[in-house]
């Protein structure tokens, strides 16, 4: 007998609903933000790296939130994904997932920039008096799910609640960033979700992080 598939999403389907603008090579206004040097390094061949950071005061809040109730992780062929799901009013399973798939380049890019955050996840940990919380295994579809792309993060935490603004950069955007020093950030969408749960996939990140490709 066949596994019944996840149903088209009504509650989800307004989160892959992108906000529409020009195509192609042409930059939208509106979504740039500046980009800061953080550091020049000589490499092998004597010339110098650049490494920039993103200045979120200006990126746009993401237009749609979802409350994370449940953490799932995996990486698989240079690819991230988290699984964000909401439970069953009555029952054990999913009602809803939201499914985030990173390049692993991008998710070592995101691992190095919470790691310099202060004060650091270890110290939240230290203070919320937790190591994090276990992932959520997933034994069965969810009746709603939606799938989306993103290569930037910016997160925010405050004690126990903690928010992550996914963003997607473009190829096109990131080549025009290299001579503007700005890059087009669309929004994708807000994640809520508990510290202990994101503290969890901060040291899922470091344990996996020699797995991780760097771009060139």
């Amino acid at each position: 007998m066949a596994k019944p598939q996840p149903q088209p999403s009504k509650l989800l389907s307004t989160l892959v609903q992108r906000g529409t603008h020009a195509s192609g090579s042409v930059v939208n206004p509106n979504l740039l933000v500046d980009l800061r040097l953080l550091k020049t390094e000589r490499i092998s061949d004597g010339a110098e790296m650049a490494t920039y950071g993103i200045d979120f005061s200006k990126a746009q809040r993401p237009p749609r939130s979802f409350l994370a109730e449940t953490v799932s992780f995996s990486y698989e062929n240079d690819v991230l994904q988290l699984v964000f799901g909401q439970r069953e009013l009555v029952g054990a399973g999913l009602d809803s997932a939201l499914v985030i798939r990173m390049p692993g380049a991008a998710a070592r890019d995101w691992l190095g920039s919470m790691e310099t955050m202060n004060p650091s996840v270890g110290d939240y940990a230290v203070k919320l008096g937790t190591p994090g919380e276990k992932f959520t295994e997933l034994t069965s579809n969810p009746r709603q799910m939606a799938k989306l792309g993103s290569n930037v993060v910016h997160v925010s935490m405050i004690g126990h609640e903690t928010c992550l603004d996914f963003y997607q950069a473009s190829p096109f955007a990131m080549s025009e960033s290299r001579r503007t020093k700005m890059l087009e950030l669309e929004p994708i969408v807000r994640v809520d979700l508990k510290t202990s749960q994101f503290i969890t996939v901060f040291n899922a990140l470091y344990e996996i992080k020699s797995k991780l490709p760097v771009d060139k």
